[in-house]
């Protein structure tokens, strides 16, 4: 089903739906791929400090379950970004250095394909559509149940 090919682990399990100042974190393989300071979370927005150590390739491309948008404090990274879970042949191509903003809707999805190190990004997010999914060859797969045996 998917191509994940290392266990994934999150912090309690996910993100909290409700919180100030909490850590989280996202280990893929054991390493550390996500680490992050949530500075306030509930069902209608988000700040959050995000640290990215590499990049998620490994896995499918993966959209959000809100929208935001991303200011980078350090380093940069590169992503495709997805329009159309049916057409994952055809992605866009960004980069984002120091300093720059981006907009990263709800409806698409996108993949990590070059980290510049140390990566800290700032979000904005808006409103919880409350959950999120991987873009599989298959169709979307709920977070969840990706990498889960069929």
């Amino acid at each position: 089903m998917a191509r994940e090919s290392a266990r994934t682990d999150r912090k309690d399990g996910g993100m909290p739906r409700w919180g100030v100042n909490r850590a989280y974190w996202v280990r893929v393989g054991g390493e550390p791929f996500l680490d992050r300071r949530v500075l306030a979370i509930c069902p209608w927005f988000a700040v959050l400090l995000s640290d990215i150590h590499g990049p998620d390739t490994a896995r499918d491309p993966h959209d959000h379950s809100r929208s935001f948008v991303s200011w980078v404090l350090s380093g940069g990274y590169t992503e495709l970004v997805y329009d159309d879970p049916a057409a994952l042949g055809l992605p866009l191509r960004r980069t984002h250095r120091r300093w720059s903003f981006h907009v990263m809707p709800a409806s698409r999805a996108h993949s990590i394909t070059d980290v510049t190190k140390p990566l800290r990004t700032l979000v904005f997010a808006g409103r919880s559509r409350g959950t999120w999914s991987f873009w599989t060859a298959q169709g979307k797969v709920d977070w969840k149940a990706y990498g889960s045996p069929d």
